[in-house]
């Protein structure tokens, strides 16, 4: 039998009249409070941490002479235990916990048993009072659930582990056969600016569905500088939507750096718009105007099929 299978078996079993063995109590537990049962060993042993997870809130702990233990450390649904440094081997010490189910104060007791090699690293509490065969079925569920998303993180640490290069947004269409667009920004002077910060060059690219821009910033200012928020205006006045800031590093007093700002709100990106940006501080800059390429109309002429044809 798989080992978690034998251990939920082992779990869904525990009655009063069959409490686990000496040896089984030093076992990662699960314990379900539909009956009430006598108290559970749970082994300890000095040095190693012991968990208790319950599936409702903990109302209060009581742990026979809490005083000598090294931690002991109660969270809303967890409780936490590192035994005593002078714990003698065989020694056994109360543990009770209480909690409210609607009205009713329910409580479950443990004794905890000094182990000279082994300890139990965690005991789950249940107070579901569900059937037998729907926990079961939950429980597998979960598992299950828990399986995929472990699967999916994988796959998604990757994919973020590869480079992303030209080649991947043509995988993903993103740019089309119009290819990528750029244009020098030479916004006019005087440029709207606060805290030492100076527009140097930039640069401005259209592909198929988004525009970006690049600008380079002298900071001539006493602190570094790090964009936090940005806005792209159009000439109506609206924010363009789903704005996206990107830098690689704060620019430092007297050094030039890069930031980036893109948006999928390639639609509403014709004519001059009016670009800011700011950091937590209030340091600001504003850039006007910023022309995105247009849209490319001779798209065919890069069209593989449309030149065969």
């Amino acid at each position: 039998m798989h080992s978690a299978s034998l251990l939920l078996w082992s779990w869904l079993h525990v009655t009063p009249l069959n409490p686990p063995a000496p040896g089984e109590a030093c076992e990662d537990l699960h314990v379900e409070l539909a009956r009430p049962l006598r108290p559970l060993e749970v082994c300890i042993r000095t040095g190693r941490l012991t968990g208790f997870v319950f599936d409702v809130p903990i109302d209060a702990v009581e742990v026979q002479d809490a005083v000598r233990f090294v931690e002991v450390n109660r969270g809303r649904r967890v409780l936490d235990l590192m035994p005593p440094p002078d714990l003698q081997v065989g020694e056994r010490l109360r543990l009770t916990v209480e909690f409210m189910v609607g009205a009713t104060r329910r409580s479950v007791t443990f004794m905890l048993v000094a182990h000279a090699e082994r300890a139990t690293h965690q005991v789950q509490v249940f107070l579901d009072t569900r059937p037998v065969e729907v926990l079961r079925q939950t429980l597998e569920e979960e598992q299950a659930k828990n399986h995929r998303l472990q699967d999916e993180n994988a796959h998604l640490r990757e994919q973020l582990a590869r480079p992303l290069g030209l080649g991947a947004l043509l995988m993903k269409d993103r740019i089309g056969t119009g290819g990528v667009q750029a244009a020098a920004l030479r916004p006019d002077t005087p440029i709207v600016a606060t805290g030492g910060l100076a527009f140097k060059t930039g640069r401005a690219f259209r592909i198929k569905n988004s525009v970006t821009a690049q600008v380079w910033l002298m900071n001539a200012g006493s602190t570094p500088w790090s964009a936090t928020g940005a806005a792209l205006v159009d000439e109506q006045g609206k924010e363009l939507q789903g704005l996206r800031v990107l830098q690689a590093r704060p620019i430092e007093v007297g050094k030039l750096e890069a930031v980036v700002v893109e948006t999928d709100d390639h639609a509403r990106s014709q004519g001059r718009l009016t670009l800011r940006l700011w950091d937590q501080s209030g340091r600001v800059i504003t850039l006007f105007p910023v022309v995105f390429p247009a849209f490319d109309s001779d798209s065919t002429s890069r069209d593989p099929e449309a030149q065969e044809r």
